[in-house]
């Protein structure tokens, strides 16, 4: 039995965990894998079969980490925990491992192997990662020391301790070392700082380096003297030094230093950390201030230097970075994400070639530059103007002129807004159509309300009739009857002419509230994939619906704080900023509990209800539960008009009334402010109906 890979294996992994086996050979087109238990492997014959295909020109692998039991494959989702941290170092090894065991940011690796010479394998045996923390650790430890940040996915294999590495021409025997006997947490890992000499790795591993592929000794003194000013040699010090390691220069001193170490030290553009308390370093990369978190980021979107100093360029450059991280905090998986950093650091280019500052970038410059472009990246170059830096150069609107009209839409806004506690999306269509009365009633003049008489109020509106929908119109009418009841109230007016505003012609109660039968509320349920994210949100929104009877926008409002998960309920904020308290019930209580643990994606924004594709963000009012409540309905086959999310509020008082409660009762639970409201559901209570019917004469029927 191979004792060295047999002693590797116990100290890693429980005698009944399942883990994954790789057999790579370099003329094979697909390796081979088995998925064992530790039990398994470690018997004799498995092991035999092992060394055999060693022998025979496989590479041996094992997973880093144990499999869910039952599992057949080695994907990110068969992974059941965190056991390793790992990194790779295969360039400039013994000094990049020798780095590694002195630094204060990392303890001692448990285990160290040597897979060639001058590479190796440092691993560290750990508890309590989730599989989030344990890949930002890992981009952490490879931008750090040297490793490679793609090599951070949980189902990553290491190569076993013990077997040949066929690799090479002679092989060479895979050994392993262990320092310590240990397990650790995710706070024995301090890396905030040490993440900051990533950049030096991120700026040099490719850069400078000659057509042929191999750096000269210009890349090498430049190198060299960055790292020095890095940990604060004395410029002149590394003059005399460079002008000692290049005497085969005729006058290094002038060559070499002034070239390197006295513009590196004089130049605030290239590599230098501050020297600030904190532990949150920041780095100086190219003439601006870079966290070391954006590192991060951007390195999952790219991975090239060179392209990392391209996008730097141009005004705009300084701000790709803080993009980069609002994209990936945003949900931006790395194809749209990289798209849209491109189409950034593009117009920063274009910017830099037109000789254009950030101060002289306005709406007509923007439209000019993305006239000819694809919807994608027009949608990209002004989200970025927006979202990066809005602070500093976001795109400002034209300045509103400071009018006599202006003034009074200001205060109309803040009177709906204090007095009267609408909405802001009801305010924006009051102030829409107010605003439009306004120019239509005095133009471009003062506003002399004393002038305005019934005469041009009904002038307006014959002209607004032939221009508007019925909907719409209605929406007119109750914007300036308000906007003249709020200058009546003002004093501008002595009579309140919002009387003379004419009503749109629409009877009381003519129609019967639209509705669902059970059998179609249960489809809709039904339709939902409670196995996705989505599924899980649309399934809790339509509860909220059917159940409480909420108000479309209701749900959208709703905060995690909204929910008070002890006393089992929750508060929701109605029509005119009126806060009312629900009971939780069961059903719901647990779809909400399912969808913010396992379906919610993470981000800032407290209201519980967000997109779930990029970018990530809350979901925007009565339109967009809109959009789930239709979506839904056409999964379940319900295609009939007039079935929107407000239908189920009416589905609701529906089976209440047909169940004998009272219809003052559902006024409350509806919370109904005007009685006359709840008495439409009195047309589907067909039981209190047939006893009004009166006998047909002759007793026919």
């Amino acid at each position: 039995m191979n004792r060295i890979a047999a002693n590797f294996l116990t100290r890693s992994f429980a005698s009944c965990e399942t883990i994954a086996l790789l057999l790579r050979r370099d003329n094979a087109t697909r390796p081979q894998q088995r998925i064992v238990t530790l039990k398994q492997l470690l018997a004799p014959r498995y092991m035999a079969w092992l060394n055999y295909e060693n022998d025979n020109g496989a590479n041996i692998y094992v997973s880093a980490n144990p499999l869910h039991s039952g599992s057949r494959k080695r994907t990110k989702e068969c992974v059941a925990s965190v056991r390793h941290l790992y990194i790779d170092i295969d360039e400039d090894g013994d000094a990049r491992l020798a780095a590694l065991r002195a630094s204060d940011e990392l303890p001692m690796p448990t285990a160290i192997i040597a897979t060639s010479p001058c590479k190796y394998q440092a691993l560290w045996r750990v508890a309590g990662f989730d599989f989030e923390r344990q890949e930002q650790t890992l981009k952490l430890i490879a931008l750090a020391f040297g490793g490679d940040p793609a090599c951070t996915d949980r189902n990553r294999v290491l190569r076993v301790p013990g077997f040949y590495n066929r690799k090479y021409s002679p092989a060479h025997r895979v050994a392993v070392e262990y320092p310590v006997d240990s397990t650790y947490g995710p706070t024995d890992f301090q890396l905030d700082e040490a993440a900051g000499s990533s950049v030096l790795l991120l700026l040099r591993s490719d850069a400078r380096i000659s057509p042929s592929g191999k750096h000269s000794h210009s890349e090498e003194d430049w190198g060299w003297v960055c790292d020095q000013l890095v940990y604060g040699r004395d410029a002149a010090k590394l003059t005399h030094e460079l002008a000692v390691r290049r005497s085969d220069k005729p006058d290094p001193l002038l060559c070499r230093v002034q070239g390197y170490a006295e513009r590196e030290s004089k130049t605030p553009g290239e590599v230098r950390p501050q020297r600030k308390s904190s532990r949150h370093k920041q780095w100086h990369i190219l003439g601006f201030t870079m966290q070391a978190k954006e590192i991060i980021t951007m390195n999952q979107y790219f991975r090239r230097a060179a392209t990392f100093r391209q996008f730097h360029e141009g005004p705009l450059g300084p701000y790709i970075n803080s993009y980069g991280e609002w994209l990936h905090q945003h949900g931006y998986r790395r194809c749209p994400g990289r798209a849209a950093i491109r189409a950034a650091a593009r117009f920063s280019h274009w910017l830099m070639d037109h000789d254009i500052n950030i101060e002289e970038i306005n709406p007509d410059l923007l439209c000019g530059y993305t006239k000819d472009f694809s919807r994608a990246e027009r949608f990209s170059i002004r989200q970025f103007m927006t979202v990066s830096r809005p602070g500093v150069f976001a795109v400002k609107p034209k300045p509103i002129m400071d009018t006599p009209q202006s003034q009074f839409l200001t205060e109309y806004a803040s009177h709906l807004r204090a007095e009267r506690g609408l909405a802001s999306g009801t305010i924006r269509y009051y102030l829409r159509f107010g605003a439009i009365f306004l120019r239509e009633a005095f133009g471009g003049r003062r506003l002399n309300w004393p002038s305005l008489s019934m005469a041009d109020i009904v002038k307006f509106f014959e002209k607004q009739v032939h221009q508007t929908s019925i909907v719409q119109m209605s929406q007119v009418l109750a914007s300036v009857r308000s906007i003249l009841r709020f200058a009546h109230f003002r004093g501008d007016i002595s009579t309140d002419l919002s009387v003379s505003v004419p009503w749109v012609a629409k009877w009381s109660k003519a129609e019967v509230p639209k509705y669902f039968s059970r059998e179609e509320i249960e489809k809709v349920f039904a339709a939902c994939d409670r196995r996705t994210a989505t599924g899980k949100r649309d399934y809790a929104i339509l509860l909220l619906l059917a159940c409480y009877g909420l108000r479309a926008g209701e749900v959208a409002a709703l905060q995690l704080e909204s929910i008070d998960w002890e006393s089992g309920e929750f508060v929701v904020r109605g029509k005119g900023s009126r806060w009312s308290t629900f009971p939780l019930l069961t059903d719901v209580g647990e779809a909400l509990a399912d969808y913010i643990h396992n379906g919610r994606p993470k981000s800032k924004s407290r209201l519980i209800f967000l997109r779930t594709v990029a970018p990530i963000q809350a979901i925007h009012g009565q339109a967009a539960i809109a959009s789930i409540v239709n979506s839904a309905l056409r999964k379940a086959g319900i295609y009939q008009r007039r079935r929107t999310a407000h239908a189920f509020r009416h589905t609701l008082a529906t089976d209440m009334r047909r169940e004998g409660v009272s219809l003052q009762e559902i006024g409350r639970i509806l919370r109904h402010q005007n009685p006359e409201t709840t008495t439409i559901y009195a047309k589907v209570d067909l039981n209190s109906l047939r006893e009004l019917v009166v006998a047909w004469p002759g007793g026919a029927q």
